[in-house]
């Protein structure tokens, strides 16, 4: 009889369901998603039913994590909280110094034009 991991995926913050989270065995190729209540089953391969496993879980603007589970001949239950993944802030608001719209202009109009300059 295989192990059923079954459980919820959380946004930490919010405490709603994430829908279309990727649960999958680490090291194999065993996985599922998350339904559109943010819930998964997960049956566990018998040759791996009785030890430690790793289990990963992945979304989109979330932060992967993985959680290590101890799988007997029972089924396991997982309530898992993701974190909002938060990329950017100022640094990533600024254009980059050397394409400045205005620089880029004066520059190309200074190369532009030099060979016509008499001096």
């Amino acid at each position: 009889m295989d192990t059923v991991l079954r459980g919820v995926v959380l946004d930490a913050s919010t405490h709603e369901v994430i829908p279309g989270v990727t649960v999958l065995l680490k090291g194999t190729t065993t996985g599922v998603a998350t339904g559109y209540d943010g819930h998964f089953e997960l049956r566990v391969p018998r040759n791996e039913a009785t030890r430690v496993i790793t289990v990963s879980f992945r979304s989109i603007g979330y932060v992967t994590e993985e959680r290590e589970v101890r799988v007997g001949t029972g089924d396991v239950v997982i309530n898992m909280p993701l974190s909002p993944e938060v990329l950017g802030g100022p640094e990533l608001c600024r254009p980059p110094r050397p394409w400045h719209p205005r620089r880029f202009y004066h520059r190309s109009k200074y190369w532009l034009m030099r060979p016509f300059r008499h001096g």
